[in-house]
């Protein structure tokens, strides 16, 4: 299986155990709340205890013509979204600050 359908095996799977988790409810009136992590390499923001991660993104602001963003996904049990950015096709990681959309399981 290659790279991508692996990543989108994983949200899928991370998209249907957080509707089970909130009862087939959808995110409207949710309590929620958006975490951030920042760092090199394969960043995570996680999840508070008691949230599940329903979406999540990145940012970084020098990014330059080549630099290639090799992952996002969210994690495979659901607590967090992991990202990693290289510089061109260097072995060097960029900084950059992960994002995590995450609401209460219990809403």
């Amino acid at each position: 299986m290659g790279i991508l359908n692996s990543a989108g095996k994983a949200a899928t799977q991370a998209r249907d155990a957080g509707h089970v988790m909130l009862g087939g409810k959808n995110a409207s009136g949710l309590k929620h709340q958006i975490v951030t992590a920042t760092g090199t390499g394969t960043v995570e923001a996680k999840a508070p205890d008691g949230y599940i991660v329903t979406g999540g993104g990145w940012e970084n602001a020098h990014l330059d013509k080549g630099d290639i963003v090799l992952e996002s996904y969210p994690s495979a049990d659901g607590t967090g979204w992991k990202v990693r950015i290289r510089r061109g096709s260097s072995t060097e990681h960029l900084e950059h600050t992960v994002y995590a959309v995450c609401v209460a399981a219990d809403s």
